[in-house]
């Protein structure tokens, strides 16, 4: 993952068509791993979701989870993967697993 932006945080955006969700990520590097702002578009229609981080071995970490309001919503969450580490993230439903959304850095 590499970084942009002027405080070195790399910002990544995505829409999934199918299920509606837009969002906007943006990760810092800190010295514990990886600091994550999410702003969501369609934020789940009121179901419960997590955000995961999935590593470049297959590892996944729970960054951070809500229950969506429905319009807009931002979160704010982290994980111990550094951001080399992290080949994507991906927006679930924590019911069932769905994935509603993909960000991908590269």
């Amino acid at each position: 993952m590499s970084a942009g932006g002027g405080d070195d945080a790399l910002r990544v955006a995505a829409h999934d068509g199918r299920s509606g969700m837009a969002a906007v990520l943006t990760a810092r590097e800190r010295a514990w791993g990886t600091e994550v702002d999410l702003q969501v578009r369609d934020a789940g229609r009121g179901q419960a979701c997590k955000l995961v981080a999935v590593g470049t071995d297959g590892s996944r970490d729970v960054v951070t989870t809500w229950r969506g309001p429905g319009r807009e919503m931002e979160t704010t969450g982290g994980t111990g993967l550094r951001p080399d580490r992290i080949d994507h993230f991906e927006v679930r439903s924590t019911a069932g697993g769905e994935r509603l959304l993909t960000l991908r850095p590269r």
